[in-house]
Order: C-alpha cells, then sequence, then structure tokens
C-alpha cells in the first residue's frame, strides 16, 4: 500500500476525489492569501457524507487561519451566533452546516455580517431603544447543505463561490478504504476495499462505518496474526451483520422494494400508499429507500407515482 494518500489530509490538494471543488477552491484560497483578504463567502451543497465538512476544515488550514463550527439547528438562539462572530479573528473561517436548518430570521441577520463586516441590533427598555452596530473582523462563512434550493435567494446571492460536492465513484471510495484501514495499522485486500466501496453509495462517512464493521469481523477471527488483514470473508461478513445484501440494499429498502411488487403489473403506487403497504413512515421512504432504489436501477419514478423496473429482483 505504498503511496497511499493519508485517510485524513492535512492539505485539499491530498484529498480523494471531489476533482471540481478543488479546482474551484485551490485558486481562490492562493489569490486569497497573496491579497492577505478573507476567502469570499462560500457554499458548498451536496449529498451527505461527501466531504464538506472535511474539506471547510482544510481551507481554514490552506488560509492559516482558524476554523469555527456550528450547526444550523443549534442556532435557535440569535446570541449564539453573535458570540460566534464576535469570537472570529481576522480572516477566520465560521463553518456554518446544515444551514438549511436555521431560522430564516437569523439567516437574515447575516446579510449584514456578510457583506459589510457589521452586526447590527436594537437594545431598549420597552420605551426607548436604540441600534448598536458591532464592527466585525473581515471573515469567511462557509455553509453547507444537503438541500440546494431551499435557501432563501438573498442569503444564496451574497456567497461568491458556491461548491457542488458529488457522490464519491467506487474506484475513490476503494482509495479512502485503504488509506483509512492503513490509519488503523491493518491491511485490506484490493477485492475487500471495492466491495465496501460499492455498498457505501458514494459517501465517504459510510465507507468508514463499513471498514469499522469489517475490521471488527476481522478481529474476530482468532486465527489471523498482525498486522490484521481484511479479506472478502471479513468484508462480506460486515455486509452480512449489516444486513446489506449482494445488490447492496438494505432491510428497509428491501422491504420498500417487496412493497411496490403489485405495481410490476398494476398502476404505480402514490407516497402515501407505498408507505401504507410496506408500513415505513412517507420519511423514510422519501429520504433513504426511494434514493437508493433509484441510483441501484429497481424502481422508476413518474408522474403517478413509483413502479417496479420489469425484468430486475424484487425480493
Amino acid at each position: 500500500m505504498a503511496g497511499l494518500r493519508p485517510s485524513r489530509p492535512d492539505q485539499l490538494a491530498d484529498l480523494v476525489g471531489q476533482a471540481d471543488v478543488k479546482a474551484l477552491l485551490l485558486p481562490a484560497i492562493a489569490a486569497a492569501r497573496r491579497r492577505d483578504r478573507p476567502l469570499d463567502h462560500t457554499l458548498f451543497f451536496g449529498p451527505p457524507g461527501t466531504g464538506k465538512s472535511t474539506v471547510a476544515r482544510l481551507v481554514a488550514a490552506a488560509l492559516g487561519t482558524r476554523a469555527k463550527t456550528v450547526n444550523g439547528p443549534n442556532l435557535a438562539d440569535p446570541g449564539v451566533l453573535l458570540r460566534l462572530l464576535c469570537s472570529l479573528g481576522p480572516r477566520d473561517v465560521l463553518f456554518l452546516d446544515e444551514v438549511h436548518a436555521a431560522p430564516r430570521r437569523l439567516l437574515e441577520s447575516l446579510y449584514e455580517a456578510m457583506e459589510e463586516g457589521r452586526l447590527s441590533f436594537a437594545v431598549g427598555d420597552g420605551h426607548r431603544s436604540k441600534t448598536l452596530s458591532i464592527l466585525l473582523a473581515p471573515f469567511t462563512l462557509i455553509a453547507a447543505t444537503t438541500e440546494a434550493g431551499v435557501l432563501p435567494e438573498a442569503f444564496e446571492s451574497r456567497f461568491g463561490l458556491r461548491a457542488c460536492f458529488a457522490p464519491y465513484t467506487e474506484d475513490e471510495l476503494s482509495v479512502v478504504v485503504s488509506c483509512a484501514t492503513v490509519r488503523e495499522g491493518a491491511f485490506i485486500d484490493p477485492e475487500a476495499a471495492l466491495l465496501l466501496a460499492q455498498a457505501a453509495r458514494g459517501s465517504a462517512r459510510e465507507a468508514h462505518a463499513l471498514l469499522r464493521r469489517a475490521l471488527d469481523a476481522a478481529s474476530a477471527d482468532t486465527g489471523r496474526i498482525e498486522p490484521m488483514r481484511i479479506d472478502i470473508a471479513a468484508a462480506n461478513s460486515a455486509l452480512r451483520a449489516l444486513t446489506i445484501d449482494t445488490d447492496g440494499l438494505r432491510a428497509v429498502e428491501r422491504r420498500a422494494l417487496v412493497a411496490l411488487r403489485p405495481t410490476a403489473k398494476g398502476r404505480p403506487m402514490g407516497l402515501a400508499r407505498w408507505a401504507a403497504a410496506s408500513g415505513i413512515p412517507i420519511a423514510t421512504l422519501r429520504r433513504v429507500c426511494e434514493p437508493a432504489l433509484l441510483r441501484g436501477g429497481f424502481i422508476d419514478v413518474g408522474p403517478r407515482g413509483r413502479s417496479v423496473v420489469p425484468f430486475r429482483r424484487v425480493g
């Protein structure tokens, strides 16, 4: 495994995958450093597990500044945002993850901070009030979302850079798995790394989770000698323990697919009928099952609902 990149890169250029993101950010970072200015405010969007948080950390490192992180759902109290903004030093990075879950009024309060580098708020005793303005250090806001298109247009328009994160390819995830295995002081056969990569569905986070289960399976074999090696048997054992079949489907997805069986000979199912037939909540069908079944080519989605793709195995 000589020549593998570290599983947790220290430099953005060493990140596995996301070539378009690196091509966008690396020149912008270099220009910001030359001019001794903050990087433009940056919006990341893409599926979960594709490296948005990792890239935010690497951007701050490349700028030679600090990064502070907060999640959108944790910003119900405006005081949290105020304290964070006031704690930033020149050219620091504030990473706002799951920005789509932040209160709309809070996003509106960021407009002035992003454009003018100040934050204004009203104070008063109930009879009289006045507006106070706090000057902020020049900073970069990096906001990340998995739900493109739901942010207020006025907020989204204030980002000078927009980076789209794509699902990782199987080859890229094989490298991710192999590098992470080395970090654990173990080895993995190429076939086993590819098997885990195929089951990870484009997500580096999922690939790392599968690797941990494969390490568990390998360590359970007391006949193995150090350093630990993950072979195809250990990888298959990990997938079986997680109820992942040879098509890469989880138990809940197989259940959803079986519920669509009547559509092979009848009319497509609407979402509510699918939920009733499968016993799976609508939110789970929409966010978990449907994307997985679409990616695998198991179902079609049309104007009248979902239906099983002909000639594919159903349960």
